[in-house]
């Protein structure tokens, strides 16, 4: 926590989507400079590296066995460290998205749509493995609600799950500062202060969330979360990604 609180007050919204934008198309090294190539394998960018720890941890709880036993106390130990990586990375991305504003942050974050995926893990069966980091995480959540059954406790995580929905939020564009904005105080021209920035989603990451066959799974986190852990916070959180998603789609259709 003191590590995201730290970025949060250092990073600023440009730097934050020049990052971005380096995962996507590194810049050139000092070695490509002095003599037109360098030799070395680029290293990846940081917000890679983010992305990377967050889709190979959740693909890590997904491939748990399912009889995962309370006396195992090896595999429990790695299954907590998996979880506190991958809740991690979720929130350092949400870092990254909750600095930028305006245009710059719709740039953001719908370059973070196209940020490529790390090779899928050996048992995983290539044609169903994620396209996008936005499926991945999806594809987690509905992965480890579609058994509720005791055993299936080990794959899931409430605090994660409530990570990850925030992120969802947070990538859409959707701060909880926008959320209450109304109750906001009005800038000296009469206009609300976070009303052309934050308050407004980007509407290709939106689409590309609702498009998501997985995105189905969101219904069922508001009306039946997994019995672990605060489902009540889940439950909150996914309603919120719903019913802001519904607005902003009705929204659109009234100003279309």
């Amino acid at each position: 926590s003191h590590a995201l609180a730290a970025l949060r007050a250092t990073l600023r919204g440009r730097s934050a989507s020049v990052m971005i934008s380096h995962a996507l198309a590194p810049p050139p090294t000092e070695e490509d400079d002095v003599d037109g190539g360098g030799n070395g394998p680029v290293p990846p960018a940081e917000v890679t590296k983010l992305v990377n720890t967050l889709v190979e941890n959740l693909q890590g709880l997904m491939s748990l066995p399912a009889d995962l036993s309370d006396e195992d106390e090896m595999q429990l130990v790695q299954r907590g460290r998996t979880v506190i990586c991958a809740a991690g990375a979720a929130s350092a991305l949400s870092v990254f998205l909750s600095v930028t504003t305006g245009e710059t942050g719709s740039m953001a974050r719908e370059m973070l749509l196209g940020v490529p995926l790390p090779p899928p893990m050996p048992q995983t069966d290539p044609t169903n493995s994620p396209r996008t980091l936005l499926e991945c995480v999806l594809g987690y959540l509905e992965t480890v609600s579609s058994n509720k059954e005791e055993n299936n406790k080990w794959r899931y995580d409430s605090s994660l799950a409530c990570t990850l929905l925030r992120f969802l939020l947070e990538w859409v564009g959707w701060s909880f500062d926008c959320i209450s904005s109304d109750s906001k105080p009005s800038s000296e021209d009469g206009s609300k202060e976070n009303e052309s920035t934050s308050g407004t989603c980007t509407m290709a990451v939106l689409m590309a969330l609702l498009s998501c066959p997985s995105s189905v799974t969101l219904g069922s986190y508001a009306k039946s979360p997994p019995p672990f852990g605060q489902s009540a916070s889940v439950k909150a959180l996914a309603a919120i990604v719903l019913g802001l998603a519904m607005d902003a789609i009705f929204s659109s259709d009234d100003d279309g």
